[in-house]
């Protein structure tokens, strides 16, 4: 348990992991379009700030967010069946409200 706190106070002060998680939440705020990979690696990123307090963000929401850019999920909410590109702006709308709602 030492180990891992000690780790994660590391990260606190590593610029260039800190730098990682804001552009990460950069992209997800600005992005027009997010395939569903891109998207869930960012999420982790961000997810991973929220955890260190890095990032002031709920992580429920963070973590249903996860569940919401899935292509099955997507393509559920609109009540048709969506191209990838459709998804793929429809995701990248889902997480830029979600995230500047908080």
């Amino acid at each position: 348990m030492e180990q891992e706190a000690q780790a994660r106070q590391s990260l606190k002060t590593d610029n260039l992991f800190i730098d990682k998680i804001y552009r990460a939440y950069g992209i997800l705020t600005s992005a027009y379009m997010l395939s569903c990979s891109e998207c869930t690696d960012l999420l982790s990123l961000v997810r991973l700030g929220a955890a260190l307090g890095i990032l002031d963000l709920p992580m429920d929401a963070l973590n249903r967010l996860l569940t919401e850019i899935q292509p099955a999920t997507l393509q559920a909410a609109a009540g048709r069946a969506c191209t990838p590109a459709e998804r793929d702006v429809m995701r990248a709308q889902k997480v830029k409200e979600t995230l500047q709602s908080k």
